[in-house]
C-alpha cells in the first residue's frame, strides 16, 4: 500500500516539471510584437529610483539636548529600481541596444502587473520597450547609486531607460529548463522579418 501511494504521489507531481515556457506565459508572438528589442543579458547592478520627500523633514529638540527627527516614509519615496543589464546578444534590434552595451531597465515598486525578478549575475532573455519619456510621475526623481562605499545621485531620465514587456512574462531565466527559448524566439523574429 505504501509503495502504491508513493507512485501515485510521484505521478501526481510529475506534470509540474514539464520543460515548457514559464508557467502562465502568453505566447512568444505577443511578447515579440509588443517589444521594441529582445536581449539576452546579465544583470550587473541595481540602483534605487526615489522621489524627494513630499514634506520637509521635521526635527524637534528635547529639553535634554537630544533631537527627534521625523523621517519620511521610504515606501512613499521609492519609485522602483534600475537594473543595469549587459546585453550579451540582441535578438530583436531597435537601433539603440547593441551587444556589449548596458541596458537600463526600470522595475516599478508598485507595478500594475507582476513585477519581474532578476537576480544579480544571472542570465535572462528579456523582452523590452523604451519608457515613456514624458511621464510626469518621474519629475524630480533621482537615481541613487552606491559605489565603493560612497553614494551619488543623478536625475532619473525615463528617455534613457527601458521597461520589461508584459510584467514577469517578459523575462525568461536562462536555465536548462528554458534552453529552447532563445532558438524559438530567434526563429520567430526571423519569420517576421521576411
Amino acid at each position: 500500500m505504501m509503495i502504491r501511494t508513493a507512485i501515485v504521489c510521484v505521478l501526481a507531481l510529475a506534470p509540474l516539471d514539464v520543460p515548457a515556457q514559464t508557467p502562465g506565459r502568453s505566447g512568444w508572438g505577443d511578447l515579440i510584437g509588443k517589444s521594441s528589442s529582445i536581449v539576452v543579458g546579465i544583470v550587473e547592478g541595481s540602483f534605487s529610483v526615489m522621489r524627494e520627500p513630499r514634506a520637509p523633514v521635521a526635527s524637534k529638540q528635547l529639553p535634554d539636548g537630544n533631537v527627534i527627527t521625523d523621517l519620511p516614509d521610504v515606501r512613499e519615496m521609492r519609485l522602483g529600481v534600475v537594473l543595469a543589464v549587459r546585453a550579451v546578444e540582441v535578438i530583436k534590434k531597435d537601433g539603440r541596444v547593441k551587444p556589449g552595451n548596458t541596458v537600463h531597465l526600470f522595475i516599478p515598486s508598485h507595478p500594475s502587473e507582476r513585477a519581474p525578478v532578476l537576480l544579480h549575475k544571472k542570465r535572462y532573455l528579456i523582452f523590452i520597450e523604451p519608457m515613456n519619456p514624458n511621464n510626469d510621475a518621474f519629475t524630480g526623481a533621482i537615481v541613487s547609486r552606491a559605489h565603493r562605499g560612497s553614494a551619488t545621485q543623478a536625475p532619473f531620465t525615463p528617455a534613457s531607460h527601458y521597461v520589461v514587456v508584459m510584467g514577469d512574462n517578459g523575462v525568461v531565466p536562462m536555465t536548462p529548463r528554458n534552453s529552447n527559448a532563445i532558438p524559438e524566439v530567434k526563429a520567430l523574429v526571423g519569420e517576421r522579418r521576411r
